[in-house]
């Protein structure tokens, strides 16, 4: 949870710690280079501790969304869509197999509508909720409860088997449920959100450190294929932009080619004559600038 994101934050972040906070949207883009993932309150660490204190990883960006209400559903396959992961399209099977399960009312499609028809059945409820989570298009599940705390009797033990044999991320949503059922999920290792909002945002940040290990794992490899057995990363910086003493803007700008990292095009001219002929060949307009590590600044210099 990097702060300072504001003016305001930045000033009291510099008051507070005696350094200076850097521009927000550098360390933004810094943290998603670096697959590091970023909350903004703190009430987020908390919902991450959930899903990641569960071991289960999602393998890729499909999820499958069961509710006991319609409305909820469509609610969550928006946030679905907004936290980065996309709706899982079951197979034919799955989808007749449901069919066969629910009320003609229901939905057999994702987001799945359970109904509250088919909760006064446990065993049809834990038909729906493994045929959901053994379709070889889904990645997780979230399963959405609503206000039954006084149906957990029923509901908790098809959760828990479902969970306890699937390799699957699998989180509920229960509205203002009680600290019993709080509890039991919690020993079981089951993630329980009591927001769909905040259950989809834990679950999309699951899949963003998918995501980070895949980045990581290919820049791994793209920098053993580029470099050797050493494996460091680093590419062939021009030795010159090495020497000693304050990088001018010319230097710096050949280690940022050196990174890939487009810049405008120039050279280094010693002479009037050379200036002319470098600027022809780049082609007008063109600026001409002082460089002297003796004058890293050149307005100060009057240039």
């Amino acid at each position: 949870m990097k702060v300072g994101r504001s003016t305001s934050g930045s000033q009291a972040a510099s008051s507070h710690t005696g350094s200076m906070a850097g521009e927000d949207r550098l360390v933004d883009a810094f943290f998603k280079q670096e697959g590091i993932l970023r909350v903004d309150q703190v009430g987020q660490f908390f919902d991450l501790f959930k899903a990641f204190g569960n071991p289960k990883r999602l393998q890729g960006d499909r999820i499958a969304i069961v509710s006991i209400s319609g409305g909820a559903g469509v609610v969550m396959a928006d946030d679905c869509e907004l936290y980065g992961m996309q709706m899982a399209t079951f197979s034919s099977d799955t989808e007749a197999g449901l069919a066969d399960l629910l009320p003609a009312f229901g939905s057999a499609r994702n987001p799945v509508d359970l109904t509250a028809q088919v909760l006064t059945k446990s065993e049809d409820f834990h038909a729906c909720l493994r045929l959901v989570a053994e379709d070889e298009n889904v990645d997780g599940v979230v399963l959405f409860i609503g206000l039954l705390e006084h149906m957990k009797d029923v509901l908790i033990p098809p959760i828990e088997a479902i969970a306890s044999r699937s390799e699957k991320p699998i989180f509920v949503t229960w509205m203002a449920c009680d600290d019993p059922i709080r509890k039991d999920f919690q020993s079981n290792g089951i993630p329980l959100y009591e927001e769909p909002s905040r259950c989809l945002y834990a679950m999309g940040m699951l899949n963003r450190f998918r995501l980070a290990l895949q980045m990581q794992h290919e820049k791994r490899r793209s920098d053993g294929e580029d470099n050797g057995a050493s494996g460091v990363g680093m590419p062939a910086i021009p030795a010159s932009a090495l020497a000693g003493g304050c990088l001018d803007e010319f230097r710096s700008k050949s280690i940022l080619r050196a990174f890939g990292i487009p810049t405008t095009r120039e050279a280094l001219a010693t002479s009037a004559s050379q200036a002319a002929d470098v600027a022809s060949t780049i082609g007008f307009p063109v600026a001409l600038k002082v460089v002297s590590p003796d004058i890293p600044h050149k307005s100060d210099a009057g240039g």
